[in-house]
């Protein structure tokens, strides 16, 4: 009985190490287990990031010839638009020398009037004291006529010189 006892005692402590190893078995299991769901749930979220990254491309992929259109659509409006600003600009530039021509006609004319009114001034001036030095209105001495002259050589350019320039065009 002592030995069938020792036999019962020896097959329990076997079946106790068992046990214990069936268990530490187990918890590897559950320990390689839980690896592996996360590595399942890693996995799904990179499968739900590719399949969005997808979604994503198939929508560029799908949307990219009507902006490509767009674009371009864009870049021709541009390129018609810096043409025309272009052509306005030498328009503009062409007005703006031209204007600067009338200006500088106009000052020339402004210095002509103003020479001429001096010329006037002066011619007055002579007349005014030749009046005074005449002794009789019909016959002139040669003085007179000599002053006369001189006077009258005032007045040249009888023609402000705008005019007397061939092709002139107002």
């Amino acid at each position: 009985a002592q030995a069938e006892e020792h036999r019962c005692r020896e097959r329990a402590s076997q079946a106790m190490h068992e046990v214990s190893q069936a268990q530490a078995d187990l918890r590897e299991a559950e320990a390689r287990c839980r690896r592996c769901m996360d590595t399942a749930r890693e996995a799904e979220g990179r499968a739900e990031a590719l399949c969005i990254r997808q979604r994503e491309l198939a929508s560029i992929r799908s949307h990219a010839p009507a902006e490509l259109e767009r674009a371009t659509a864009e870049d021709e409006d541009l390129r018609d638009r810096a043409h025309a600003l272009a052509e306005r600009l030498a328009e503009l530039d062409a007005k703006v020398e031209r204007a600067h021509a009338r200006a500088n006609q106009f000052r020339n004319r402004q210095r002509e009037a103003d020479s001429a009114l001096l010329c006037a001034a002066e011619v007055n001036q002579r007349l005014e004291a030749m009046r005074a030095t005449l002794t009789n209105e019909v016959v002139l001495s040669r003085e007179e006529i000599q002053t006369l002259h001189e006077i009258e050589s005032l007045f040249q350019p009888a023609r402000p010189a705008r005019l007397m320039r061939t092709g002139y065009e107002e």
